[in-house]
């Protein structure tokens, strides 16, 4: 029954209790079909695409498939759609990606004054990097102005990113216009496109419409949350990613995303700094072109040493951002130009380098695999222990499965930094709390801005350690509801 009806004050009250959802540019709900499909591929089809056993071959046929639609609703071919974990990993992909890939040709951005965070977060970032960034004004309608955009545009403009509908006010942003004017101006210049608003409610062809980089997000659209793509035109030069969160420890597919990078003929780079010494790494199997490492995490050396490997095809197309100390060539004026020196300016840091050495030696005695193996049993074990404790939120995963042994937790109704506090100072028990040198991460995580307390273990701790870690947060949780001075 639906109306309204007067209370004794005269307040108007619905007389019907539904809810009326009116939050659909945040997120929709999930369509019966998608939900349907989805419980089949997790307790049905669930095996792994990169395995060949019957399962395995199930389940690549359905992303052959979803690829196969996806490049036919743009007009598109299939390999130049990336799945990702939604808008947010998208669009990180595509400005940061292209930015650092074209940083040699110079490094100017344009976008926009009403972008998403996605977005605006990311060039913010760049900017803080060196990169030097126009932000369009928009009119009374949302929409930018063709002439202001073709007046910003420049010989050194690499990268334009905008959206085509903003979430905000529905505005849309002349998109076919902007892209033809860009490639004018400068066919040399990206041009990136926020469609997370926009895929399925508008037709979009992103070569017809001089697109090289286009970002989806799955359940703006009525499908499940943790899903999306990027359309990645042919001419862009590189992928770079972390092989594994430092903030919830989640293990990145680097061999399957090589895998495309390689299919579309893209660099691809990756940071190793929470998995050298740790997970076994490929470069050929995973074909990756350039790995950056540090020394003082997993391969157990010194701070402040650390270093990249590169592949050949990069030797002619990198060049070094420091300079200073000719070394081998102390006769010239120029850092040489030969591999490793080419990269090497100053003084080398040799109690480091050796320390480093001498790490290495021990990974190799002790093996890596039994030192993750040992690592994640401890992992397990805080893990399940800790996750039945009540007002304690794991951060992403809930198994030690594709992760390291590292466990972000959020102290629901608590302060993150108290605990973390009470764990130092009455039990000497050290972990990190905040944002982790990531607060992006934090953001995708729904743990920003309270941060979380990490708990990153090694093969040198003990259940036992464990064991006094987790009566320790037992009776802090219990003394701080209580109102208890704990010191």
């Amino acid at each position: 029954m639906h109306g309204v009806i007067a209370d004794k004050l005269g307040v108007i009250k619905l007389m019907d209790k539904r809810e009326v959802y009116f939050d659909n540019s945040a997120t929709t709900r999930a369509f019966d079909e998608v939900r349907d499909i989805v419980a089949e591929t997790m307790t049905v089809d669930y095996g792994n695409t990169s395995s060949r056993h019957m399962k395995g071959v199930e389940a690549e046929r359905y992303v052959k498939a979803a690829r196969e639609k996806i490049a036919k609703t743009l007009k598109v071919t299939e390999k130049e759609i990336v799945f990702t974990s939604g808008g947010t990993e998208s669009n990180n992909l595509a400005i940061i990606g292209s930015a650092i890939a074209n940083q040699r040709a110079g490094k100017h951005i344009i976008t926009t004054a009403i972008e998403h965070a996605s977005v605006a977060a990311v060039v913010g970032f760049l900017e803080e990097q060196g990169f030097e960034v126009t932000i369009l004004p928009v009119d009374e309608n949302g929409q930018i102005s063709l002439e202001e955009l073709e007046a910003a545009i420049r010989e050194d403009t690499i990268l334009v990113s905008m959206m085509q509908i903003n979430n905000e006010m529905g505005a849309i942003e002349p998109v076919a216009e902007a892209g033809a004017l860009i490639k004018k101006k400068n066919p040399n210049t990206l041009f990136h496109v926020d469609a997370i608003q926009s895929y399925g409610k508008l037709r979009i062809y992103p070569k017809k419409m001089n697109v090289d980089m286009l970002s989806v997000s799955g359940h703006k659209l009525h499908g499940p949350k943790g899903s999306g793509f990027l359309y990645i035109k042919e001419n862009t030069k590189a992928i770079i990613t972390t092989h594994a969160s430092n903030v919830c420890g989640t293990i990145i597919p680097i061999e399957e995303i090589g895998a495309l990078c390689k299919e579309k003929g893209l660099v691809y780079a990756v940071d190793t700094a929470q998995t050298a010494g740790i997970l076994n790494i490929d470069m050929q199997k995973a074909n990756i072109d350039f790995l950056a490492f540090t020394g003082h995490k997993g391969l157990l050396g010194p701070q402040g040493i650390g270093g990249f490997i590169a592949s050949d095809k990069l030797e002619g197309l990198i060049d070094p951002v420091i300079s200073g100390g000719t070394g081998s060539l102390s006769d010239s004026e120029e850092i040489p130009d030969f591999l490793p020196d080419r990269f090497e300016s100053g003084t080398l840091n040799l109690p480091g380098i050796i320390g480093l050495h001498q790490a290495l030696v021990y990974l190799k005695e002790a093996g890596i695999d039994n030192m993750r193996k040992e690592k994640m049993e401890i992992t397990k074990y805080f893990l399940d222990q800790v996750k039945e404790i009540d007002g304690v939120k794991v951060a992403g995963k809930k198994t030690v499965e594709g992760r390291l042994g590292v466990v972000s937790i959020d102290f629901e109704g608590f302060d993150n930094s108290i605990v973390s506090f009470y764990l130092s100072s009455k039990y000497k028990i050290m972990t990190r709390v905040g944002m982790h040198c990531a607060p992006r991460a934090h953001k995708t995580l729904k743990t920003f801005p309270q941060g979380t307390v990490r708990f990153s273990f090694s093969h040198f701790n003990t259940k036992e350690e464990v064991d006094i870690c987790i009566d320790a947060i037992k009776t802090i949780l219990d003394d701080l509801r209580q109102g208890e001075e704990l010191i």
